[in-house]
């Protein structure tokens, strides 16, 4: 080989391991909805068929739902072996993530309670956030007349809420001071 090709096939594979690292699955929505009463979150993946993910993909090891002062509920995974799923690979086990829809106030199996449920305040913008080791997803709504009503981020939700997450708290923490700089 020459070394045109040489060099053609490093910058090649530079390129190519470069965007593979990137790549990251896509994030999700979680939308809520009121069932005989019940406050009930889903997701929804963005796309179209074939490309669309589904609910079993929404891994969630940590899911809280908070108001722009409050966390009104959080739940976190256990890590247990009995919270997981053997593999081919006997040295990893899958962790078990959470299944929608998922109702407001109810911990799963293999979900520990992080912040006990508070009654969700009308009128007040919510945010339902979920974080996996892969994905992540959230979604916002107002409970209004004891109807579901999305809203956008135009409120401020998602940047002024707090969190028990330690990934969340340094993303905060990031945007304060990158608006303290300017």
């Amino acid at each position: 080989m020459n070394i045109a090709v040489q060099r053609c096939i490093s910058i090649g594979s530079l390129f190519f391991a470069f965007m593979l690292s990137a790549c990251q699955p896509p994030g999700y929505d979680v939308t809520a909805s009121l069932s005989d009463g019940k406050l009930l979150f889903n997701v929804e993946f963005p796309g179209f068929w074939p490309f669309k993910g589904s609910a079993e993909q929404a891994e969630a090891s940590y899911l809280e739902v908070v108001t722009s002062h409050q966390i009104i509920w959080a739940i976190e995974a256990e890590d247990k072996s009995r919270c997981t799923t053997a593999t081919e690979n006997p040295d990893y086990r899958e962790p078990t993530y959470l299944r929608f829809p998922l109702a407001f106030g109810v911990t799963p199996n293999c979900y520990v309670t992080v912040v006990s449920a508070k009654p969700v305040p009308e009128g007040m913008p919510i945010l339902v956030r979920a974080r996996g080791e892969l994905r992540q997803g959230s979604g916002q709504f107002e409970l209004r007349n004891h109807q579901i009503v999305a809203v956008s981020d135009g409120h401020g939700v998602s940047s002024s809420a707090p969190t028990r997450n330690a990934h969340w708290q340094a993303e905060i923490a990031q945007t304060l001071e990158a608006t303290k700089v300017r």
